[in-house]
């Protein structure tokens, strides 16, 4: 599972929409599988080791399994942190349109609501480059 992250996130961890417990959970228990996973493998190199030399491995295979075992519980706990983390998050983030706009991928639908002032009926104005030119700067 990859993890999480928002830039500019702390600004929203102690507020009523993000609690900061979930963001909090979320990263302990992330930084605990990471450290359980990194357990497993050092016991599965101790196993090859021991088992090259000869040895008896059969404890040792038993507390990777149960390791693996506890990695498996707490991925599902993580995932359910994840979860609720990012629905919290949707809530955030949502740009809000009112009910009475009408969803159109360009701008030809939209209808003049209000209108400022009145339309400029000046013929023909010059442009920045012309009034540059006979300004002479």
């Amino acid at each position: 599972m990859a993890a999480i992250w928002c830039p500019g996130l702390w600004r929203w961890r102690s507020s009523k929409v993000m609690p900061s417990k979930h963001w909090l959970k979320l990263l302990e228990g992330q930084f605990e599988l990471e450290t359980r996973r990194k357990e497993v493998n050092k016991i599965n190199k101790d196993v090859s080791k021991l088992k090259r030399a000869g040895e008896d491995a059969t404890k040792l295979i038993a507390e990777s399994e149960d390791t693996k075992k506890k990695i498996a519980e707490k991925e599902v706990e993580v995932r359910e942190t994840l979860n609720i983390l990012n629905s919290k998050l949707e809530t955030i983030g949502n740009n809000l349109i009112h009910d009475s706009v009408q969803g159109s991928n360009d701008e030809t639908n939209n209808e003049v609501v209000r209108t400022w002032g009145e339309k400029r009926v000046e013929p023909k104005l010059k442009s920045r480059v012309d009034l540059v030119d006979l300004l002479g700067i």
